[in-house]
């Protein structure tokens, strides 16, 4: 009698002592034949070892009927969630995984869902090397308006050779933690080791919307930014064009500025004083939520050549009622006004005037910036005060209060030393 047989043997003869030895248990008589049987059957070799995958119990994949089993999900898991995307001490140095999926991907729903929406989150990802791993979870934080309003997890199971599954029961669960609030669920996969050492994927997002009842169409598109595009250098001064084609946007931004959604151009006059550096265009998308949370952005990086400008100067006397050129020749551009509250210069013919300060500027581009943040058509001047302007046909520069010289019995004889410096494009 072979090892097998004689091991099956004392199982059996240990059955019977167990059964005699308890007084209040007696055989009946099918449970002595039974028995009997099973000793005989022993004693002929026809008993086998039962084959392990006969057991029942989770199978590997291609086991048996070729269908591995899922394993009930698990709630609030005992211990803490991992930081999302983050690998927590010890790190696996054996393990990795990537080609995460999740389906759908971009909306799931709880509630009374009645037109098919989806509210499970299903995630798939490929796992290697299968003989060092001792699980794979799938954390998730479900969040509302008022912050995350549950943490879980739930064992994935083995899909394939080197694939795991698992799926996140949205409707259940939202409905709840979020009772009929929306949301979003941030989710990442966990890959522990034999060792306990592990390894996390990078943390995914899906938005969580409630079901009010009714007919739930599907959620709108998201925001897409086909394009962008403009001239890759241009010329200070230059005139320019921008284009952009966007799809499901609700608002659009060029640097800031709101404009066309869709199908859009936008002309635009390059200041003289760029010259010598990149310039950036940004336009902004936004989509479903019309805020900056579902933004796409692009940017249009331009070089901006210098052009040579020259510099035109003078100084003089400018009477009340008079008027001065600022020497590009297009027509005047400044009156001085000696009025009873006080002496004003004022434009002409469409110029801009700023005061500065009592201080040169250091530049004409700075009174450039200054007048595109802010113009006046007067302002009151006072002795060695500077004051930054824009002609009437574009050019900039400033002038210079040298002195006042004021008649209160006649107001006419009154006058105004100044002296000017301007840029003069091509």
């Amino acid at each position: 009698m072979n090892r097998q047989r004689i091991l099956l043997l004392l199982m059996v003869i240990a059955l019977l002592v167990i059964s005699c030895s308890i007084p209040s248990v007696q055989l009946d008589g099918a449970q002595a034949t039974s028995i009997a049987k099973t000793v005989e059957a022993v004693s002929r070799g026809e008993v086998g070892t039962p084959h392990p995958n006969n057991a029942p119990g989770i199978r590997p994949a291609g086991a048996g009927d070729g269908q591995s089993q899922r394993p009930t999900p698990t709630t609030i898991p005992t211990k803490s969630a991992p930081t999302a995307g983050a690998n927590s001490a010890p790190q696996s140095q054996s393990l990795s995984l990537d080609n995460l999926n999740f389906f759908p991907s971009n909306t799931v729903y709880y509630g009374n869902c009645s037109a098919g929406e989806e509210t499970s989150l299903h995630v798939e990802t490929a796992v290697s090397p299968l003989d060092q791993v001792k699980e794979v979870l799938l954390w998730f934080d479900i969040s509302d308006p008022t912050g995350i309003a549950y943490t879980g997890s739930v064992s994935m199971w083995q899909l394939g050779i080197g694939d795991y599954a698992g799926d996140i029961d949205i409707g259940q669960i939202a409905l709840n933690a979020m009772v009929d609030r929306d949301g979003s669920v941030t989710f990442w996969v966990e890959v522990v080791d034999k060792n306990n050492a592990s390894i996390h994927s990078n943390a995914y997002s899906a938005s969580i919307w409630y079901c009010g009842g009714g007919v739930l169409g599907p959620p709108p598109e998201d925001v897409a930014l086909l394009s962008f595009k403009g001239p890759m250098s241009a010329n200070a001064g230059d005139m320019i064009m921008l284009e952009w084609e966007v799809l499901n946007a609700c608002k659009v931004f060029l640097n800031g500025d709101e404009v066309a959604t869709h199908v859009g151009s936008y002309d635009y006059a390059i200041p003289s004083h760029w010259g010598g550096q990149d310039y950036r265009f940004t336009l902004t998308a936004w989509g479903n939520s019309c805020d900056n949370s579902s933004e796409v952005s692009a940017n249009h990086d331009m070089w901006v050549e210098t052009i040579q400008t020259t510099v035109s100067k003078g100084s003089g006397d400018l009477y009340d009622s008079y008027s001065l050129d600022f020497g590009d020749g297009n027509g005047d551009d400044i009156i001085f006004d000696h009025r009873s509250d006080g002496t004003v210069l004022y434009t002409v013919w469409g110029s801009e005037l700023k005061s500065y300060g009592n201080w040169e500027p250091s530049s004409v581009a700075e009174c450039v910036s200054e007048l595109n943040a802010s113009s006046f058509t007067e302002v009151h001047i006072n002795v060695d005060q500077f004051i930054c302007y824009k002609t009437g046909s574009g050019n900039y520069g400033y002038l210079e209060i040298k002195g006042l010289f004021l008649d209160l019995g006649d107001r006419t004889n009154s006058y105004v030393g100044v002296s000017y410096y301007t840029e003069l494009a091509p």
